[in-house]
């Protein structure tokens, strides 16, 4: 009371509030009004800044017409530190919040979390533990407000939750204690931990199946925490598994982005790549049967008068050669597909390496000799591999046959053979133009020459090659220098036996005899030009031919009468001539009439039910006439049944 009484209205308010006693006076009695109230600020003695409420109400009645006034003033500075408090509080939350739903990094938002809670509650410690599915072993901490020494020391102890963190874990919401020392489960400190008391644990919700813990100790300027900072605690907490999801679905919607683009890159790269794949086949396909279509125009209906018999044999050499040229290009375009569709099989055996070197020295030696280049093809005593020789053979010539393209004249090629206990290995050097770095990688995919010089070919050498090592369990390799030459490497394991199947082989050409001996073969085809051709080589070989271009047509020819053998194409204009080989098996009279296919479709599929529906042989298209002549007279040779007396009936 001595402070105030006897003393000036204004003394003790603080100056920045001396304004409202102006304004309280004036409105009081110069505006009549009976009651006003104001909130200031005093100041005492000590310095101490009070927040007050200031209600003021004018009396009547009273003899004395000095005006008089009853002013009560009530002290509001708890209330007033309290809604700072809160305010401080609201806006610590806002930004924590704010924080956390802008972290894309599901880590990131449980240190988020642990920093935002113990500067929002005002927590001397603060730790973040994430638990495995079954809550047994804590797989990560994060720690806030303690020294590195004291988190080293935690981070090195048993990664478990036991004591009052495995309660809190258990717990399905929070749990706050005055002193956790005093709880049932403490289990105390460990040396050099700090000590703690007053304690919040509170769950993070997500759902990822992982558990979350957020851990606060030691309320800073108070024996414990308060309702309000549990209530803030578990809002952050539930916020903080939001954002955990957020995080965790933007990051995985992030990954799918990343593999979306790489897929529409990988698309684009692929429709790039089978464009250039189709020019390149179109490329390689025209040349060769631009020179068939030229040589046979040439032949047939000549522009400029009759031919000699020389340049007739000349034009006839040009088809044979283009001829072969298409289908190399084709078995490679075959064998390229069948390798990645798993569908090439090998016949691997145990063979001694000098054997197959042998069989191709000659025709290297040509070749290299013809281009002036120096061919060294030792004999590699004792060296024995464990391969298909037909596909070994088909690597060599191909690495062979490379390096004779892109060496010069004058240049030289060495093939060296080497055994160890475990592989094979199998070089081919050559002095040749070599291939950059950059490019070495590139020269084994389909269609490409990184060369740099235009050369005849198709480019699917080196890429069959390599699948063709790697269906061995081997591996092919190179090294180059460009401007020096090249050197590839095949290595192949020696006694493993890569998976047998049975391979599909190219039959060598032998001599063969007329031997129709005036029997019929019944031709099913509907291209006029295929039909010509082979009746033409029918005939010639002394057998009868007869003819159907359909399935319904083939099945009038053999209504009435047994043919010693029926050369059938599969796709046919009414159906499959596959429908044929089954009605004929189940023939009496046809069932055991050979019949051999001679088709475009030579797939490993088309193969497949060609045998299941009783066909004894197959040819794949094109075929040599030598070829088609020695499966049908072996064929024909096992079953005979046509009776020269016409006891089968009459030829249709």
């Amino acid at each position: 009371m001595d402070d105030v009484v006897g003393r000036p209205v204004v003394a003790g308010i603080h100056p920045d509030d001396l304004g409202t006693v102006g304004v309280l006076e004036n409105r009081l009695f110069d505006e009549e009004e009976v009651a006003l109230s104001v909130e200031r600020r005093y100041v005492d003695p000590g310095g101490a800044v009070l927040w007050t409420s200031v209600t003021a109400r004018r009396l009547r009645g009273l003899a004395d017409t000095t005006p008089v006034a009853l002013i009560m003033i009530e002290d509001i500075t708890k209330r007033r530190l309290a809604e700072d408090e809160a305010r401080t509080t609201e806006e610590r939350f806002r930004r924590a919040a704010l924080t956390m739903s802008a972290i894309q990094d599901p880590k990131k938002v449980l240190q988020a979390v642990l920093e935002s809670a113990r500067e929002t509650v005002g927590a001397g410690y603060a730790v973040v533990a994430s638990y495995s599915a079954d809550g047994v072993e804590m797989t990560r901490r994060e720690f806030d407000g303690f020294h590195v020494d004291q988190v080293t020391l935690e981070v090195g102890r048993d990664m478990s939750a036991v004591g009052i963190l495995a309660v809190a874990l258990g717990a399905d919401g929070p749990i706050r204690l005055r002193d956790v020392r005093s709880h049932p489960d403490f289990h105390g400190f460990p040396e050099g931990h700090p000590v703690l008391t007053s304690f919040i644990a509170v769950p993070i919700p997500h759902e990822s199946g992982a558990r979350a813990t957020l851990y606060l100790a030691n309320k800073i300027g108070a024996e414990e925490f308060t309702e309000g900072d549990e209530a803030i605690v578990v809002a952050l907490a539930t916020h903080a598994g939001v954002c955990l999801e957020n995080a965790r679905i933007n990051a995985r919607s992030r990954v799918l982005v990343r593999d979306l683009d790489r897929a529409n890159l990988e698309l684009m790269t692929a429709n790039d790549a089978k464009s250039r794949f189709l020019a390149n086949v179109s490329h390689e396909l025209r040349t060769p049967l631009h020179a068939i279509l030229v040589a046979g125009e040439m032949v047939g209906d000549s522009p400029v008068g009759p031919l000699s018999a020389d340049q007739i044999r000349d034009l006839g050499a040009t088809v044979q050669r283009s001829g072969r040229l298409m289908v190399r290009l084709i078995d490679d375009l075959v064998d390229l597909s069948r390798i990645e569709s798993g569908r090439l099989d090998l016949r691997s055996t145990l063979f001694g390496l000098e054997q197959l070197l042998a069989e191709i020295r000659p025709e290297m030696a040509r070749r290299a000799a013809e281009r002036g280049i120096t061919l060294e093809l030792p004999e590699p005593p004792g060296v024995r591999v464990f391969a298909d020789p037909v596909r070994l053979r088909q690597i060599l010539n191909n690495l062979i046959g490379n390096a004779l393209k892109f060496t010069e004249p004058g240049g030289r090629i060495r093939v060296e053979a080497t055994s160890t206990r475990t592989a094979t290995r199998i070089t081919v050097s050559d002095t040749g133009i070599g291939i950059a770095a950059v490019d070495l990688e590139r020269a084994f995919l389909p269609f490409e020459q990184v060369s740099g010089t235009a050369t005849s070919g198709a480019g699917l050498g080196l890429a069959i090659s390599r699948s063709l090592a790697e269906l061995h369990g081997g591996e092919l390799a190179a090294t180059s220098t460009p401007g020096a030459g090249s050197t590839f490497t095949l290595e192949l394991p020696r006694g493993v036996a890569v998976a047998a199947r049975r391979a599909q082989h190219a039959a060598a050409a032998v001599p063969v005899e007329i031997a129709g001996g005036g029997r019929p073969v019944l031709v099913v085809e509907d291209d006029q030009t295929a039909m010509g051709l082979v009746s033409m080589v029918l005939r010639l070989a002394d057998y009868q031919v007869w003819s159907a271009i359909s399935v319904s047509e083939a099945r009038e020819r053999l209504a009435g009468s047994t043919p010693a053998l029926v050369l059938l194409d599969i796709r046919l204009g009414d159906g499959s001539g596959l429908e044929v080989v089954e009605e004929m098996r189940r023939s009496q009279r046809l069932r055991d009439v050979p019949v051999l296919v001679l088709s475009a479709d030579a797939m490993p599929d088309d193969r497949r039910r060609a045998t299941e529906a009783g066909c004894n042989d197959f040819l794949a298209k094109p075929a040599s006439p030598r070829m088609l002549l020695a499966r049908i007279n072996e064929l024909t040779s096992l079953v005979d049944r046509f009776d020269r007396n016409g006891s089968d009936g009459a030829s249709p």
